[in-house]
């Protein structure tokens, strides 16, 4: 093989360069527009005026028609986590579903570990569920179950 100019070289290092700057570039847009959204971003199958703790992200979701009966048109369930403490998420739950449109039916409670509420919406007494928090010791996970 003859030599080769090192403009040569240079050249195709650089353009070498340049293409893997852009796939990084390309990429990191690419999975900004398609990673699933935290609860912040958007997915999330709650009524719009239903109570929801801020800084929370999204652990799990399912939606669901016709689920568990005929009668019961939608079927959400979201699980979302804080490192916020259980005491001020939990405390945010009790105080949300009765100065909204919301109601508490029932609450089951062991201090400093879970709590469980039960709820319906004040408008659509048909609309109920529960929502339970957990306290994860570094985390407290917040798991809501809805009925319309």
């Amino acid at each position: 093989m003859k030599n080769v100019s090192p403009w040569v070289w240079r050249s195709a290092g650089a353009a070498a360069s340049v293409a893997i700057l852009a796939s990084v570039v390309i990429g990191t847009g690419a999975y900004n527009v398609l990673r699933i959204p935290t609860h912040s971003g958007s997915f999330n199958c709650l009524p719009s005026d239903f109570p929801t703790y801020a800084n929370m992200t999204v652990a799990e979701a399912d939606y669901a028609f016709g689920n568990p009966a005929p009668d019961d048109t939608i079927s959400c369930q979201m699980v979302m986590d804080s490192y916020d403490k259980f005491s001020t998420v939990s405390t945010f739950y009790r105080k949300a579903f009765n100065t909204s449109g919301w109601s508490t039916v029932a609450v089951l409670e062991q201090p400093k570990f879970s709590i469980a509420l039960t709820f319906q919406s004040k408008e659509r007494p048909a609309t109920h569920g529960w929502v339970t928090i957990t306290n994860q010791g570094v985390s407290t996970r917040v798991a809501t179950r809805l009925f319309s």
